[in-house]
This record gives C-alpha cells, structure tokens and sequence, in this order.
C-alpha cells in the first residue's frame, strides 16, 4: 500500500550478508476469491495502511529486480481459486 514506508523496512537494519526484499502484490478487487481486508483502523501502528491476507493465500511471481543495491523487488498477482496455471500445477504434484 505505502511502497515508502516498504522500501524503509526493506533495508533496515539488514545482516552485512543479507538483502533486503519489498513484495509489491497486485490484488484484483473485482475477481479476488480469496478474503482479505484493509486493518488500517485496528492496526497498532495508527496511519499504517495494512492489509490481512487469508490463510492459503497464492500468488503468483510477475517479476523481480533490483531496486537499488542490497534491495529487491518481487511483483506478484493473486491468483483466483480457478486459476488454470494453479489447477495444473497442483494437478502436477499429487
């Protein structure tokens, strides 16, 4: 929600031999199947804007990179209950 504040925490008080990684999620409201909510009201931290994601949650990896040294991105996408890709993949490991 605040790519700004992710960045911060991102490269935070890292390990020498560590990197930093901001998950960046694309979330389409309108076939989302999967619950999640905005926390931004009952959250500890007051004008954080959170989002709760439910249990069993999968998304799906678009993109990484490199955003500066020491800090990635990863841009993913959730996927909807009947994805084909997933059913396939799922279908592939049992």
């Amino acid at each position: 929600v605040e790519k700004n504040t992710g960045l911060f925490f991102a490269g935070k008080d890292k390990e020498p031999s560590t990197v930093g990684v901001l998950f960046q999620m694309r979330i389409d409201r309108s076939n989302a199947s999967i619950p999640f909510t905005y926390i931004e009201e009952i959250t500890a931290i007051k004008n954080e804007k959170e989002v709760l994601l439910s249990i069993g949650s999968v998304f799906r990896i678009d993109q990484v990179g490199e955003l500066k040294p020491d800090v990635w991105q990863v841009d993913l996408t959730l996927c909807k209950d009947r994805d084909p890709e997933l059913t396939h993949l799922t279908d592939y490991i049992r």
